[in-house]
């Protein structure tokens, strides 16, 4: 099993400078490139590392993988996973969803994917169903940005209204700031987030990926048995423990990211264990560290 890191105990994460380092005094926060995102937040190395664990070459990443990170970020810019629940630091969303686009891959590593087919096939095509999955654990929390509410700043200082449909912020013509409110409806319903990703799709696979998850029938069923919302499919059950665990450690290091070695035992029971945990205070940001597997 490929590893990022090998070590023993808990170590925390280096700060990312200040919790408030891209808000000015009047709580708004500049827009920044998915670009400076990412290698500020989660950092070259970390994606090389990736790319290397998902086993495809760079040209095949940089035309299918690499542009879903950036719209991603582009997106979701600093705004947390949630007000309370886990990852409610500034970039927690982006952190929590790099975290799980991890575990995936590796919780994909344990199974024969695709099922019911021969090996010769399978390994042929498990590299797409690796895209597959990379791109659903991508998706799999954009639906929390329907619970807040995003207001631009033009350059003339007039305020409009963001949703994620009106594309990357980072692309908006004439912003320069945002600010982002909760709306109160902090009730989790994953079914409603596997769903509002089918709305989402396209401002984030590109062109390239999309036609390489066309080759497959047999893969483009079962992602829409997933998004759907539909818990029968194998890769709900994947992104949904990934998902878990995520949020099980953020809550084991008392709302710090830190490295984690993941074994099957932890991994019994840990989406109760997720639920029946305490909210944790806020914490300050730290930067996205690498989860581990044996």
């Amino acid at each position: 099993m490929f590893k990022f890191f090998n070590f023993s105990g808990k170590q925390q994460a280096p700060k990312i400078d200040s919790i408030h380092h891209n808000q000015d005094s009047d709580g708004w926060y500049k827009i920044e490139t998915a670009e400076d995102i990412l290698v500020r937040i989660i950092g070259d190395d970390r994606i090389d590392r990736y790319r290397a664990a998902v086993g495809i070459d760079k040209g095949d990443f940089n035309k299918c993988y690499l542009p879903a990170l950036e719209k991603f970020a582009g997106i979701v810019q600093c705004i947390p996973a949630s007000q309370h629940r886990h990852h409610s630091e500034k970039y927690g969303l982006l952190i929590h969803t790099m975290e799980v686009c991890e575990i995936a891959q590796k919780l994909e590593r344990r199974q024969k994917l695709p099922p019911n087919v021969p090996s010769y096939t399978a390994n042929t095509k498990r590299y797409l169903w690796s895209y597959a999955i990379f791109l659903l654990s991508l998706l799999h929390d954009v639906a929390l940005l329907s619970d807040i509410k995003v207001v631009m700043r033009l350059a003339n200082n007039e305020q409009r209204l963001w949703t994620p449909f009106s594309g990357r912020l980072d692309k908006q013509q004439s912003i320069n700031a945002f600010q982002f409110f909760y709306l109160n409806n902090e009730k989790s319903d994953y079914q409603r987030h596997t769903k509002q990703a089918t709305m989402l799709w396209n401002h984030i696979v590109p062109a390239a990926g999309q036609s390489w998850l066309d080759a497959d029938q047999e893969l483009i069923n079962e992602m829409i048995i997933y998004l759907e919302g539909s818990a029968d499919s194998i890769l709900y059950n994947i992104i949904k423990e990934a998902d878990a665990y995520s949020v099980k450690i953020y809550r084991e290091g008392s709302g710090h990211i830190l490295p984690h070695i993941m074994d099957d035992s932890r991994m019994q029971n840990q989406e109760d264990s997720a639920k029946e945990a305490p909210p944790p205070a806020p914490a300050p940001v730290q930067k996205a560290t690498n989860i581990v597997m044996p």
